[in-house]
């Protein structure tokens, strides 16, 4: 009983932080947290636009978030897939399902290699 607790109640946090931003940033005008990165350098990071990629979608403009951040549900897979893996996998201690699902090691050097490019083919202009 107790495991089924903590598990609705990890499974809800997500949805709680969702509603959180919502309510906080996604507003008409909103900028939502500045980007440091951008800030400090007038280079876009990997993240850049995701705020307003998540705010598009909220909205139901798909394709207009893929405009602001075109790896945006890219990102949002990954998270959910790591999410899953963290709260099933180290938090319940269900091993079987890091066995089973856990990542590659050669997702992280893809992933790696997904940012940078993505990186540079954003700052074309500025290099």
């Amino acid at each position: 009983m107790k495991r089924r607790v903590i598990r609705l109640f990890l499974w809800l946090l997500p949805v709680f932080f969702v509603f959180i931003y919502y309510y906080l940033f996604a507003k008409e005008g909103s900028v939502g947290l500045p980007c440091f990165f951008y800030n400090t350098t007038g280079w876009q990071c990997p993240g850049c636009g995701g705020q307003r990629a998540f705010y598009a979608i909220f909205k139901g403009e798909f394709l207009e978030s893929i405009r602001y951040n075109s790896l945006i549900y890219f990102y949002l897979i990954l998270l959910f897939y790591l999410y899953i893996l963290i709260v099933e996998g180290y938090i319940l201690k269900n091993e079987k399902i890091l066995f089973k699902y856990g990542i590659p090691e050669w997702f992280g050097i893809f992933f790696l290699i997904l940012m940078i490019l993505f990186f540079l083919l954003r700052n074309l202009d500025k290099l």
